[in-house]
């Protein structure tokens, strides 16, 4: 995979430090809003988040802190000149097989940001679905609950990865060709859990291993 900006590297795996400033609902979607391929600026990313560009640079500070994102151009703008930025990693993931539980206790606190911010989008495609049902053609809902075996669910988790793959391709990043039609920026999401149920099982079980081998 090429890299379009030298500062940039294939792939991020997110540290605790990452994740801890991802922990916040405003710089999560500060951070979702810039791109690894399409250089913007703290204005251009307010205008897509609803925010001022005062406020998303304070955002900005901390995902460069942690190298989340870098700086890769500037651009002048009228009297000024603004400073435009790309997410560090090509991809950018977190490993959970690899990480000890403060790292998974920060990782859930991402989780219930993530959330949150997708419980306002889904309420404000509810008001809009209102006013304009067109607004549904961008949106998917689906919720199904059953048992599955292990290969099953490697299935069903490679189908997923194909979807993001879909998503990939087909988002459009040149804004001159966003103007000339009808694009609206979504966010693609989904989601495999166990059960609450299924996951205390098996930490009440290697909890028991534990005791069982201290004695």
């Amino acid at each position: 995979m090429n890299r379009p900006y030298p500062e940039q590297i294939e792939l991020l795996e997110l540290n605790l430090d990452q994740i801890r400033v991802l922990s916040s609902s405003a710089c999560s979607e500060v951070f979702s809003a810039f791109s690894a391929i399409e250089p913007l600026s703290a204005r251009e990313v307010g205008k897509e988040v609803g925010r001022s560009a005062a406020a998303v640079h304070e955002h900005v500070d901390k995902l460069l802190d942690v190298g989340l994102i870098v700086p890769v151009e500037t651009r002048k703008r009228r009297s000024r000149v603004e400073t435009l930025y790309v997410h560090k990693g090509l991809i950018t993931r977190f490993v959970i097989a690899r990480q000890n539980r403060e790292a998974l206790e920060a990782y859930a606190d991402r989780f219930k940001a993530q959330m949150r911010l997708a419980e306002r989008q889904f309420a404000s495609a509810m008001e809009a679905a209102s006013v304009d049902k067109s607004i549904v053609d961008f949106l998917a809902y689906k919720w199904v609950t059953g048992y599955l075996d292990k290969a099953s669910a490697l299935r069903l988790k490679e189908a997923i990865n194909q979807i993001q793959a879909l998503m990939e391709e087909s988002r459009t990043t040149e804004p001159s060709v966003r103007e000339e039609g009808e694009y609206v920026r979504v966010i693609f999401s989904s989601l495999l859990l166990p059960v609450v149920h299924e996951s205390r099982k098996r930490s009440n079980s290697s909890a028991d291993t534990e005791q069982d081998l201290g004695e």
